[in-house]
């Protein structure tokens, strides 16, 4: 077998060595997430309602995962669009982490969501 020195490491980021340390990522808190994640004035307006109805932060987090996928699906339409990394790992931690930390009472709208959000988002980013 080969030896691994000389080999550079990557530096872990905030919210692995949070994870990894057991405390709360940097992500975690929804007025930490780094864009605007206001709805569109184009938005439907069934959506509006239904977002209206969940916890402010999962709606939040919902919009993100939404504006995200039309991200994605715009770069998958265009061959010569990519997805920056930054954009893909700020995306992530924006969504994954507080989903992973919140919690709501069990079946409620907001819990059934923020498992509905975890199902979608897991393949989306970690496949």
């Amino acid at each position: 077998m080969g030896s691994l020195a000389g080999l550079a490491m990557p530096k872990p980021s905030k919210g692995i060595v949070a994870v990894d340390e057991g405390s709360n990522p940097v992500l975690s808190n929804h007025n930490n997430i780094p864009w605007s994640l206001m709805l569109d004035s184009d938005s439907t307006t069934v959506a509006r309602i239904f977002l209206d109805k969940l916890n402010t932060e999962l709606a939040a987090i919902w919009t993100a995962m939404s504006q995200f996928c039309t991200l994605l699906n715009g770069a998958a339409e265009n061959q010569e669009a990519k997805v920056i990394e930054e954009t893909f790992l700020h995306s992530m931690g924006s969504i994954m982490y507080p989903l992973l930390h919140q919690s709501f009472q069990k079946g409620s709208l907001d819990e059934t969501v923020r498992l509905d959000l975890l199902a979608f988002s897991s393949p989306t980013f970690l496949h």
